[in-house]
């Protein structure tokens, strides 16, 4: 949306913004599409390491980024390279470090908005946003409320 300006103005720093939240819950098209902005620096300082980064981590998601990988390769050198592969895998190891927390904490795996409808409490989200989870939780101004679908 905020990339191409459908519907609102073109920004590249807002769409990097929703392009990092999305990216940073496991996203692969928004780790794709973050990497892509860090290679040519539109929103942010062109920076391949975290181009390669955010690339790295779309791939081992699932997304095809054979392409990608060797146009930033052929610009970076060995030592950069070997950075963002450690990045990459210290945000995998705090993913599944909070993935795995132990006991009865709660944690986020998916966020999404939604609006209420009416005074009744029924909310209206997308689809994905609930599908598959095993506990709701709506958060509002007024505190945490348990939800169901």
């Amino acid at each position: 949306m905020y990339y191409n300006g459908q519907g609102v103005e073109q920004d590249y720093k807002e769409a990097v913004k929703w392009y990092r939240k999305a990216a940073e819950q496991g996203y692969a098209l928004a780790q794709f599409n973050l990497g892509w902005m860090y290679y040519k620096g539109k929103g942010v300082i062109e920076d391949y390491v975290e181009a390669y980064k955010w690339t790295l981590l779309a791939g081992m998601n699932g997304y095809d980024v054979s392409n990608n990988k060797e146009v930033l390769k052929r610009q970076m050198t060995s030592s950069q390279i070997a950075e963002a592969q450690r990045l990459a895998k210290e945000f995998v190891a705090k993913k599944e470090e909070v993935a795995g927390q132990s006991g009865s904490e709660r944690q986020v795996r998916f966020s999404g908005t939604g609006f209420f409808i009416g005074s009744n409490g029924y909310l209206v989200t997308a689809c994905h946003v609930v599908e598959g989870a095993k506990a709701i939780v709506v958060v509002t101004n007024q505190g945490r409320f348990d939800a169901e679908v």
